[in-house]
């Protein structure tokens, strides 16, 4: 089963929380957001592949949370290529 999970948007609604940090990498108690839904996700038995797509200004914030997780060898980060919210794609054109 392949997991997508969106992570694209620019959370300008937080600011200045996520002015230099995307939304799903905050922490909620110990874990980010991102954290939570992979733990969520994990108990699922036929996860083979999680592909985390994001936008070209966070995109070395998920790699970077990508480097410390246990199951970094199914998960995957797309960059988007969108540089602020003004060309950002969507939840559909980002699929």
């Amino acid at each position: 089963m392949k997991v997508i999970l969106l992570a694209a948007g620019y959370a300008t609604r937080l600011y200045p929380l996520t002015k230099n940090q995307p939304k799903p990498l905050l922490k909620v108690g110990e874990k980010t957001i991102c954290d939570h839904i992979l733990d969520k996700v994990m108990v699922l038995k036929d996860v083979d592949q999680i592909y985390v797509i994001t936008n070209d200004k966070f995109y070395s914030h998920f790699c970077e949370w990508r480097e410390e997780k246990e199951e970094k060898g199914r998960i995957q980060i797309l960059n988007d290529g969108t540089k602020n919210e003004n060309d950002r794609l969507g939840a559909i054109g980002d699929i």
